[in-house]
Parts: structure tokens; C-alpha cells; sequence
């Protein structure tokens, strides 16, 4: 006859191997088993569904957007490798961040989580060099904080900083967890495009076809890397995303109503509220993950989008601002009917020639009545004008660049939806601030294809075409 503390015994073994039955299949039973002071939120719940989800194949491509301290780099980054690896132990998976001591920091936290000794009743296939559960050498399989291989199997994972190497690695799973330190980084056009050319240049080209891929973004600038790669691939993306308040918008997984804080019990509204106060911008992006700008202290605030560059419009004239020996070279095309203005952006590159400037105006419909009001250059405008370009240096009036201002100013300006350098400017470029106080001068930044518009608007008015 089974005593009672054998049946007990045998009702905890059921218990456990049910629950590692469990934590192979389920994610969010995987994390509270192997952090067990994880305090799961419901949104958290949810994220853990979608990973699941990601996990099985489901989705190929998954953004998560959300507050910071609010646990998704723990989920997302330090948890989810080593349950991908317990479920496939043949997976190569690339983690890249803004920098390389961030990224090797998410790999040792990996190893320690493989490391446990829960983790490896729950997937002992899965196994490093060196363990210190398992305690045995196993042969040349390598472990260091930027990579470590699993034994006996073909899986890896490898860490690396923005701008790291990933030759010769083929990834199965790529994930990047925050691509910028914060909003400088984000808003520098510099730093802005050689992480987006980093992306394409590297991370993607080690992806195959049926790769799939998991971004972690605070959403410091419209231009980041969810917001291009939004633009670039519509209907590629699942995107989840927790604002700290909850808005207006539809969003059938998020139950709050509006005005409601995420986790009120760790970030109370109150407290959110009080970061609104203290900068509008940085709650939008940090908090919000909508990053828009303070329009308070935007110089061109209420410019109109527009589909397509209107057909009936005449007098074309264009704005052209000459990059320095590494800046950018914009080009615009103007036009005004009335009380109205309208833009289309052509350039935005730096280190072009003249010569290559006069491509882009004949393939853009240029005609030879029409005048290039230019940067005051004389030796790129005489070049221009050799290349039968109607060149002109700019009128740029008695304070240059708050003379041209004020001219715009007097337009409603509308520009085409695909010129998008030219919607970054107007998002970006703003007065100098101290503090609260906002003064009346622009901030020298973002205003590369501004600069050529008001070239072209202040010229014309004053010429008279």
C-alpha cells in the first residue's frame, strides 16, 4: 500500500515535470520559472504571448516599443535568447545595441540564465562550455562575452556593439535592443544614417529568408530605425507598443482606458505627469514612444503635407544649398500660386559635384529658363552655370537666415509626402532653448533643404521670378 508521503512525493514530481512540460511551450511560464521574482504585469503577459508567437515562427518581424523600467529588455533581450536556444539549440542569434560593452553585458546575463540550474532540467540539450552546472570541458566549443557556441550543436549567439563586425556570421535571429544611447545620437544626421546603413550594410545582409527579427527601440526621432524601417516596409512590421498614459488610438490588446497609467503601481501617473512638465519632447518619445516634436519651439510648425507635386503650377524656380566639404547638398523645387507655396525635395546628399547636380536637375524635369538660386559659392555657382545650369547666388537679405523666415512665413507652405529629409527638418529644426525660455534664434541644425527653400522663396519675391 503507497503511503501518503509517497503519494505526495509522486503528486510533486507530476507537479514539476508537468511545469517543465510547460516551460518548454509557454514563455511566460518559462520566465516566471527561471526568475521567479519577475513581477509579470498583464502587459508583460502579453508580450510574452507575441514571443511566443515569434517563437514558433509566426511572426517574422517584431517591434516592442515601451516606456523605460518597465522590463522589456529583461523579456525581450536577456530571457528570450536562452528560450529560443532551449527550444532550438541550431539557432544563430546576432544581439547588437548602441554600444559593445551594452551588448556583451545582455550576453553574460544570457550565459547566467542558460547557467541555471532550472534552466537546465527545463532544456538539458542546451548546453555552454565550461558550465558551471555541467562542469566539464566540451571540447572547442567557444564561450567569451561576445559569443559562445552551444556543444555539441550548431547554435551560437553573438553579441555585438553599433558598427561591429558580423562577417561571416549567417543569423538566424537577429535582435537589436536600443540602436541609440539617446535622443543627441538619434537627432545627429551623422550618427542617424550610419546606424540605418549599419542595419542594411550588416545586420540584414546576414539574414537569410527565413530569419526573422526583434527590435527594441526608445522611439527618440521620427527618422530612427522603427520609424524608417515603418515607412520602408508598411505591413512588415507587428508593432507593440505601450504608451506609459494610455491614448485614444484603437488597440484591441491594450484594455486600459484612456488617461490610464501602464504600471501605476511602479510608475504612478503622477509621476508621469510630472516628466510632461518638465520636457513635452521627451515624454512624447521616452514615455509615449510617439516622437513628436514641441511645437512651441518649432520655426516651421504648420507647413501641409501634400500626395503629389501639383500639375498646373508655373513659374518653377529652384533652391539649392551647397554642402561644405562633408555636409549635405539639398535641392528644392519651388513654386508659388497666390498665398501659397509648394516644395518637392530632389537632394539630400553630401559630397556631390556640380556635375552630378546637373543630372539631378534634368532627370527632375529641370528647364533651362528656369533659375537655381544657389548658397553664395561663386566657384560650385560658376561651375553650374559652365554646365548651362541658370545658377544664381541667393538674396538673402538683411539678416540672412530671419529675413527668409519671416518671407516663408508669409506662405502657406506645402510640401510633397515623399520628400521625407524635408519632414525630418521641420520636425527638428527649433529655436535655441534655455530652459523654458525659448529664443528667437535657430538652432544651426536640420535646415539644409529649408535653407534652399528660402533661397528660392526670398530670391523670387525680391527678383520678381
Amino acid at each position: 500500500m503507497i503511503s501518503e508521503r509517497s503519494k505526495l512525493i509522486q503528486a510533486i514530481k507530476a507537479a514539476d515535470e508537468l511545469l517543465i512540460r510547460k516551460c518548454r511551450s509557454v514563455y511566460g511560464t518559462f520566465v516566471r520559472t527561471i526568475k521567479p521574482d519577475y513581477d509579470m504585469q498583464w502587459f508583460q503577459a502579453y508580450i510574452c504571448k507575441r514571443l511566443d508567437a515569434f517563437a514558433s515562427g509566426e511572426v517574422k518581424k517584431l517591434m516592442i516599443l515601451m516606456p523605460p523600467q518597465h522590463g522589456k529588455t529583461e523579456l525581450a533581450t536577456r530571457l528570450f535568447p536562452p528560450y529560443l536556444l532551449g527550444k532550438n539549440p541550431d539557432y544563430r542569434i546576432a544581439i547588437t545595441s548602441y554600444s559593445d560593452s551594452i551588448a556583451s553585458g545582455f550576453n553574460r546575463a544570457i550565459q547566467r540564465n542558460i547557467d541555471n540550474e532550472k534552466y537546465g532540467r527545463i532544456f538539458p540539450e542546451t548546453k555552454l562550455n565550461n558550465s558551471k552546472i555541467f562542469g566539464t570541458n566540451y571540447g572547442n566549443f567557444s564561450r567569451t562575452e561576445h559569443k559562445f557556441e552551444i556543444v555539441n550543436r550548431r547554435g551560437s549567439l553573438k553579441s555585438v556593439g553599433r558598427g561591429g563586425s558580423l562577417t561571416s556570421e549567417p543569423v538566424d535571429i537577429g535582435i537589436i535592443d536600443d540602436l541609440y544611447k539617446d535622443r543627441e545620437e538619434a537627432k545627429s544626421l551623422t550618427i542617424s544614417e550610419s546606424a540605418w546603413n549599419w542595419y542594411v550594410d550588416v545586420f540584414r545582409t546576414r539574414l537569410h529568408n527565413d530569419s526573422q527579427q526583434l527590435i527594441m527601440n526608445t522611439r527618440w526621432d521620427e527618422n530612427d530605425i522603427c520609424g524608417r524601417l515603418l515607412i520602408e516596409e508598411p505591413g512588415s512590421w507587428e508593432v507593440i507598443k505601450f504608451p506609459a498614459i494610455r491614448t485614444e488610438d484603437i488597440n484591441d490588446y491594450d484594455p486600459r482606458i484612456p488617461g490610464e497609467a501602464l504600471w501605476p503601481d511602479r510608475h504612478s501617473l503622477e509621476k508621469i505627469e510630472d516628466q510632461r512638465k518638465l520636457s513635452q519632447v521627451s515624454f512624447n518619445s521616452l514615455y509615449q514612444q510617439d516622437p513628436k516634436p514641441n511645437t512651441d519651439i518649432l520655426i516651421f510648425p504648420n507647413w501641409i503635407e501634400i500626395p503629389l507635386w501639383p500639375d498646373n503650377l508655373e513659374k518653377v524656380t529652384w533652391g539649392l544649398d551647397f554642402g561644405k566639404t562633408t555636409g549635405i547638398n539639398a535641392l528644392v523645387k519651388c513654386a508659388i500660386e497666390g498665398d501659397n507655396v509648394y516644395f518637392k525635395e530632389y537632394l539630400y546628399e553630401p559630397g556631390i559635384p556640380p556635375a552630378d547636380i546637373k543630372d539631378v536637375l534634368i532627370r527632375s524635369g529641370y528647364h533651362t529658363d528656369q533659375i537655381v538660386y544657389c548658397d553664395h559659392m561663386p566657384g560650385k555657382i560658376h561651375e553650374l552655370r559652365r554646365l548651362n545650369i541658370i545658377a544664381a547666388p541667393a538674396i538673402k537679405g538683411e539678416g540672412s537666415v530671419s529675413s527668409g523666415i519671416d518671407k516663408l512665413r508669409e506662405y502657406k507652405c506645402h510640401y510633397t509626402v515623399d520628400s521625407v529629409n524635408m519632414k525630418m527638418e521641420l520636425n527638428n529644426y527649433q529655436y535655441i532653448c534655455y530652459g523654458k525660455i525659448i529664443t528667437n534664434v535657430p538652432v544651426d541644425e536640420f535646415n539644409h533643404l529649408l535653407d534652399a527653400c528660402r533661397y528660392a522663396v526670398y530670391s523670387r519675391f525680391f527678383r520678381g521670378k
